[in-house]
């Protein structure tokens, strides 16, 4: 399975931006695209308590699917497992291309460092898995030794580069 991840320091760094922008570039290339969107908080959870769905994971089912008219959901309660590892087994066998990670998977896979202007005042990011660098105001991320981006703007350029990494 083809992976890349998208990466920044914090919240607002522009990764949800980088990750929508180069969806929308894949898809429009005709690939199949799956995302996996990494989540801090601790006690976050799509379900809600007293559901049935809910009530499926209490009983103990190993995997809920909530079938609803306009989306399927899949919720598998982690038990000091590697949510990454366990979100790429719900992804594998499907008819994807491509995975774009939101946040760093700790896996060797290729990086974009989406930056805000200003934050490490364009600094180069420390993982040398990291083939470039995006933001909205890229003129403001200068110095980092490699290529800076638009994510709006040169979208097509950051596939490009991106698929030949791959």
């Amino acid at each position: 399975m083809k992976m890349i991840s998208v990466v920044g320091e914090g919240r607002n760094s522009g990764k949800t931006t980088a990750v929508e922008e180069l969806v929308r570039e894949f898809k429009r290339r005709g690939l199949k695209v799956g995302t996996i969107k990494q989540i801090h908080e601790p006690d976050f959870t799509i379900d809600t308590v007293g559901k049935d769905s809910w009530r499926h994971a209490e009983a103990g089912a190993d995997i809920v699917v909530s079938a609803a008219p306009g989306e399927v959901a899949a919720i598998k309660r982690l038990r000091d497992g590697d949510r990454v590892k366990e979100a790429l087994a719900l992804l594998r066998g499907l008819p994807l291309d491509l995975v774009i990670i939101e946040g760093d998977p700790g896996l060797e896979v290729p990086m974009v460092y989406a930056a805000r202007g200003g934050d490490r005042k364009g600094a180069k990011p420390v993982d040398d898995k990291v083939v470039c660098m995006v933001s909205l105001t890229p003129e403001r991320v200068r110095g980092s030794g490699l290529p800076v981006f638009h994510i709006r703007e040169d979208v097509s350029r950051v596939a490009d580069l991106l698929l030949k990494t791959l």
